[in-house]
């Protein structure tokens, strides 16, 4: 009966939580919402060679403007620099009107959110019970960071899982094709595919490559050359990083900080990765596999930590539940913006991962064959 109330008081604790976070987007639609939908609607339209036209997203910002977009809320144009395939998954919203299109896109979230919830802990109660800590999965603030921002890295999150439940079932080629689903966001899944190679998945790597092979294909095919060169042009454009300051990687601290702490926690998080996709255990290259790219990447912000929701169910759950689902390594008391606990938190544990790992593989060195002296006495003694 406790457990239940208890269970109860934090349901209630993290609606309101959630509730709160959201109450915001009520009345202005999320930030890279419009984005989207003008992606989408390019690739209805058999208009995705635009997708990286500057021309053509600024004409359809203008139409959604004309629709009652505020001007004061949305003063700047922000670009789609997604994959070009990706624009196809939004396509169908944008059949709707945009006011009506959001809030489906964050009830669809919304739901992804309570599927993880539900799943997660069935799919992997070999690592440990973390039914108790639904509540808490369901405020992870990556999440509802996403939710807030209209960004889909709950549904990413909600396929690594999907992923690592069908392998972990044997069936890898499902596990690897459903994986490659996250290379929608390339630079958080590029070391998935080592993760399963090293881990001796080797189909659900090669899987996960010819999906993720043929979504880039379908990508570039798409846009062409000159739309990859636009592409390129955008993602160097100051409208792709209104915040550098609040990212999740080395490239902030060395914003703030410069390259003197930045350089050593470079090669902290590079040897992290390295040994713990070595290590030969699934778990720990997987682990490695979510934390290390985003410090890695030049672009990365608290949404795309909704992957790191899998990591208590792979290490250490007892310990890594009050890390990852408990929000108080993301509240910042200075009021800066910044994600300094975070960083810190995956730093230490990529460092913990590149020595511990390292001794393992370093070879035992037996100490050299030593007579003891009184055998060696009685020996000399004998022969007196």
């Amino acid at each position: 009966m406790e457990k239940k109330a208890l269970q109860a008081f934090l349901w209630l604790l993290a609606l309101v939580f959630v509730g709160i976070a959201l109450s915001p987007i009520m009345d202005t639609p999320p930030m890279d919402a419009p984005s989207f939908y003008i992606a989408g609607h390019l690739a209805a339209t058999g208009e995705a060679h635009r997708l990286y036209d500057a021309d053509a997203i600024a004409e359809s910002w203008v139409e959604l403007r004309h629709r009652g977009l505020r001007r004061e809320v949305f003063d700047h144009d922000n670009y789609f620099i997604r994959p070009a395939v990706a624009a196809f998954f939004y396509a169908p919203l944008s059949f709707l009107p945009f006011e009506v299109a959001w809030r489906v896109f964050l009830g669809l979230s919304m739901l992804a959110a309570v599927l993880i919830v539900w799943l997660f802990p069935k799919w992997f109660q070999r690592y440990g019970d973390l039914r108790g800590w639904r509540p808490c999965m369901f405020a992870y603030l990556p999440f509802v960071w996403a939710m807030g921002l209209g960004q889909d890295t709950i549904f990413l999150a909600l396929a690594i899982g999907g992923s690592l439940n069908l392998i972990l079932n044997g069936r890898e080629r499902s596990g690897g094709a459903l994986a490659a689903l996250v290379a929608i966001k390339p630079h958080l899944a590029w070391a998935i595919p080592l993760a399963f190679y090293f881990s001796g998945k080797r189909k659900a790597a090669a899987w996960f490559l010819a999906v993720g092979g043929a979504m880039a294909v379908v990508s570039v095919s798409v846009v062409g050359v000159e739309g990859l060169m636009n592409w390129r042009e955008l993602v160097s454009s100051n409208q792709t990083d209104f915040f550098p300051y609040s990212m999740h990687n080395i490239r902030a601290v060395w914003i703030v900080f410069g390259a003197a702490p930045s350089i050593p926690l470079l090669v902290v998080v590079v040897g992290g990765l390295f040994y713990g996709l070595r290590s030969g255990r699934l778990e720990t290259a997987l682990a490695a596999a979510l934390i290390a790219p985003p410090l890695l990447s030049p672009h990365s912000y608290t949404q795309d930590l909704a992957l790191m929701a899998l990591l208590p169910f792979l290490i250490a759950p007892a310990v890594a539940s009050w890390i990852v689902f408990v929000p108080w390594m993301y509240v910042d008391p200075f009021r800066t913006d910044r994600n300094w606990p975070v960083i810190g938190l995956s730093v230490a544990w990529l460092g913990y991962t590149a020595v511990t790992e390292w001794r393992r593989r370093s070879p035992v060195v037996q100490p050299a064959t030593q007579v003891p002296v009184i055998e060696t006495a009685t020996l000399v003694a004998q022969e007196e």
